[in-house]
């Protein structure tokens, strides 16, 4: 039988080469990450959509490390997600 193989994703976004982090590949969501702690710090910034009432979870980045092509202070990039924890199990 041939061994399964797993396609991951990779995120970041520009300017600057930031990366974010990378798919687990044990998700419970088919968009699920794990953030790169050691190079970026991520927070929440909860508030509500220009039209309804619902609300968004943007995410605000600053840049931990020190060869990080730019420092980056809270600064938002458009995205949005919730940030949880769990041992999902993986070797990352």
């Amino acid at each position: 039988m041939p061994p399964v193989r797993r396609t991951t994703v990779q995120y970041g976004f520009e300017p600057g080469g930031v990366w974010v982090g990378q798919g687990c590949p044990r998700p419970l969501h088919t968009d699920e990450m794990h953030v790169s702690l050691n190079t970026l710090a991520l927070i929440q910034s909860p508030r509500l959509v220009a039209y309804g009432d619902a609300t968004v979870q943007p995410l605000l980045c600053t840049t931990l490390h020190s060869s990080a092509s730019r420092f980056l202070l809270n600064a938002e990039n458009g995205d949005y997600a919730r940030l949880t924890e769990r041992d999902c199990g993986c070797v990352m």
